[in-house]
C-alpha cells in the first residue's frame, strides 16, 4: 500500500508523454523502485506478482497500452491513431483485428515515441484485450500478462523435468525441506537444485519481454537475487570443501508479454 500510493504515482506519472527511452534512465527508475521495496519490506523483497506490482519496463508497456485503449474509445482528447496507418489483412490474419503499422520514424528517437512504439504490443495482444472496454481492459491486461508467463514457465518446466533421469535433481520441494531443516527460510526459491559430480546448480526461470537487452538484464537480476545470501550462501557453506553452487538463470523472451 505504501508503495501503490507514495512511490508508484511519482515514478510513472505520465510516461507515455515522457518514456525514459533509453536503456540508463529505465535502470534509474529501476533503482528507484527496488530501493523503496527495500525501504518498505527490508532485506528480502518478495516477487513483483506476490505485491501485484509490476517490474519497471512492464509498468511502462502497460501504460503506454492503457493510454492507447482510452484513445482508441474516445476517452482522451489525444488521437492515437493520427499517424497509425491500419494494414492490409494478409492470409492467416483475422480480419476483425488488422495489424497496425507503425507511422515512418527516420531516427533512432523517433522510434521512440509513443505512436510507433505502442504498435508492437498492441499487435502481439489477443483479441480479447482488442475488443474489451476501457474499464475491462486493466484487470484483463494484467491476466493475460500472468497467464503468458506461467505458460512459457510451465513449458519450460515440463521439459527439464524430462531429464530428471539423466541428470538426476534434488526437486524444488526437496530442496525446500532441506533448507528449512537448517532452520532457514528464503523469500527467493528456485525452480530446481541439481547435485552433479563437481558443482550445485541454482536454477531458475524468468520470461521478460523482447525488449534490448532484455537477456542479460534479466540474468544479472536472478545472480544478484540468489548470491552472497540465502540458499545460494547456505549451500556454499555446507559443500565449499565438495561442490561449488552457481546460479543459472533460465532466460526466456515472449513477444508481447508485458512482464
Amino acid at each position: 500500500m505504501a508503495y501503490l500510493t507514495l512511490v508508484k504515482p511519482k515514478l510513472f506519472y505520465g510516461t507515455p508523454a515522457w518514456h525514459p527511452w533509453t536503456k540508463a534512465n529505465i535502470g534509474k527508475m529501476a533503482r528507484t523502485q527496488n530501493k523503496a521495496l527495500h525501504f518498505i519490506y527490508g532485506r528480502h523483497v518478495p516477487p513483483p506478482q506476490n505485491m501485484k506490482m509490476l517490474s519497471v519496463p512492464a509498468q511502462l508497456v502497460y501504460n503506454d497500452l492503457l493510454l492507447f485503449k482510452k484513445s482508441l474509445c474516445g476517452l482522451t482528447d489525444y488521437n492515437a491513431m493520427a499517424r497509425i496507418i491500419v494494414g492490409r489483412v494478409h492470409r492467416g490474419d483475422d480480419p476483425q483485428h488488422p495489424r497496425l503499422q507503425q507511422p515512418p520514424a527516420r531516427t533512432e528517437l523517433g522510434q521512440c515515441v509513443f505512436d510507433y512504439r505502442v504498435v508492437d504490443f498492441w499487435n502481439a495482444a489477443p483479441p480479447a484485450l482488442k475488443d474489451c472496454s476501457a474499464a475491462q481492459f486493466p484487470s484483463k491486461c494484467k491476466a493475460y500478462r500472468v497467464a503468458k508467463h506461467d505458460k512459457v514457465c510451465a513449458m519450460v518446466i515440463e521439459c527439464i523435468d524430462n531429464l530428471a533421469e539423466v541428470i538426476k535433481p534434488v526437486v524444488r520441494e526437496q530442496a525446500f525441506e532441506m533448507s528449512n531443516d537448517l532452520g532457514q527460510k528464503f523469500t527467493r526459491k528456485p525452480y530446481w537444485v541439481f547435485f552433479l559430480e563437481d558443482e550445485i546448480l541454482i536454477c531458475d526461470v524468468t520470461v521478460r519481454s523482447e525488449k534490448p537487452g532484455y537477456e542479460r538484464s534479466a540474468d544479472r537480476e536472478k545472480r544478484n537475487n540468489y548470491e552472497d545470501k540465502g540458499l545460494y550462501r547456505l549451500l556454499k557453506d555446507k559443500y565449499w570443501k565438495l561442490l561449488q553452487p552457481r546460479v543459472v538463470p533460465l532466460v526466456f523472451g515472449a513477444f508481447g508479454a508485458v512482464l
